[in-house]
């Protein structure tokens, strides 16, 4: 059986990695959780390019599209080992602007069967983000949350026709991760 990546997005603050470990514990098939910023920043590091995960967005864009595409190399070789779950942002705020977190040349090496956007409401998402004491987040308006998640709907259908992956949105409401869970865990068995 052909292993496979199935790509996990959403702005920061959806609750998406919650929502991937609890999906795990209810799935019938075995993943490996790959979080593609993770393995950026483990690049970067080893460069000495950064010294936290939250420095990676300031850096210029050749440097981080550079690392992306080794990043997505060492998750497609582990793809040939394993099914991997890729937990990742289809978009990255960055100075200038929005950058796509998953360009052409990141998806021609991660080919992903299934890309799934996890939603929030705006409040929720800000809620998420004051409450997270473990990241620097960013103190965004609700409309530029909205953006970025209407953003994310955009870059996700191009990475969806590209790859000829089936493009899913799950919504993650306050205090029903679980039941968010249960969705992501149907579309993995």
């Amino acid at each position: 059986m052909e292993n496979k990546i199935i790509i996990v997005t959403g702005i920061p603050g959806v609750g998406k990695s919650r929502v991937i470990n609890d999906a795990m514990n209810l799935t019938k098939n075995k993943y490996i959780i790959k979080t593609f910023g993770t393995e950026m920043f483990n690049i970067a590091k080893k460069e000495s390019l950064v010294k936290t995960r939250d420095d990676m967005r300031k850096l210029n864009n050749e440097t981080q599209k550079t690392i992306q595409v080794l990043a997505a190399k060492n998750i497609s070789k582990a793809s040939e080992i394993s099914n991997i779950i890729l937990d990742t942002h289809s978009t990255i705020e960055t100075p200038n602007g929005y950058l796509p977190g998953l360009p052409i040349d990141i998806l021609t090496h991660l080919i992903p069967k299934t890309i799934v956007i996890i939603e929030s409401d705006e409040k929720d998402i800000i809620k998420r983000r004051q409450n997270d004491s473990n990241r620097k987040r960013d103190n965004d308006s609700i409309i530029a949350i909205k953006r970025h998640q209407e953003l994310n709907r955009s870059f996700c259908a191009a990475y969806s026709m590209f790859t000829d992956a089936i493009l899913t949105i799950i919504t993650n409401k306050e205090d029903k991760s679980i039941e968010t869970a249960k969705k992501l865990a149907k579309i993995l068995d």
